[in-house]
């Protein structure tokens, strides 16, 4: 009983209080024309539609203008994807070739770049240096490497500038499949493809170097 008493008092108090804060407004509001009080209505309404579109118009809108970019990057992924699988089955049921073969191809796949592209033998490992190459060149010469060559990418080191893409290519050039056995062994010999993108500016889209440029 003596806590309903305590918490009405608290209420009583609280009401008069803002009474009080509420009386010179409501004074002013009373001493105001009707055309003012018509201007701070439609100010009041301004206000209120304002913070409706900030809070729950606009964040919906502005998933509706972004849904159809992030599908159709979706969609672009998945081609991708799909593009690697099916190259990957091409790869698998093609022959295997000789190491010699495959160093003839990787020799002959630089020579289509002309002087922009460095061939250096290491043993059953090949270095490549590129220099100033384009998007396209570079994704028709890892075309080439994989699968005239069967040559696997093992490192990649490779800068962006505007005038193209400049680095070294490391490939594995055995002469096997890539898709076969011995492969595989090399692979886990000389573990995942390490790559180092020191991008200026331009798209990217070499973080897998053996993929889609």
């Amino acid at each position: 009983m003596a806590a309903d008493l305590t918490g009405n008092t608290q209420l009583t108090q609280i009401k008069s209080k803002l009474n009080e804060g509420l009386s010179p407004l409501r004074e002013r509001w009373a001493s105001m024309a009707a055309r003012e009080r018509n201007l701070v209505g439609w100010a009041l309404a301004l206000i209120v539609l304002a913070l409706a579109w900030a809070i729950a118009v606009a964040p919906a809108l502005r998933t509706l203008r972004e849904a159809p970019i992030q599908r159709e990057a979706l969609d672009k992924q998945w081609l991708q994807m799909q593009q690697l699988a099916s190259e990957a089955r091409e790869l698998k049921a093609t022959p295997a070739i000789s190491s010699e073969q495959s160093v003839n191809a990787l020799k002959a796949a630089c020579e289509h770049l002309g002087d922009a592209a460095r061939y250096v033998s290491q043993g059953e490992r090949a270095s490549v240096t590129l220099t100033e190459v384009d998007s396209a060149q570079l994704q028709e010469f890892l075309s080439e490497a994989r699968s005239g060559a069967r040559a696997r990418v093992l490192e990649a080191q490779l800068q962006h500038s505007p005038n193209g893409y400049s680095g070294t290519l490391t490939f594995a050039v055995s002469g096997s499949n890539t898709a076969n056995t011995g492969a595989k062994s090399a692979q886990g010999n000389a573990g995942p493809p390490q790559v180092a993108l020191s991008p200026s500016g331009g798209r990217l889209g070499v973080a897998k170097p053996w993929g889609p440029i």
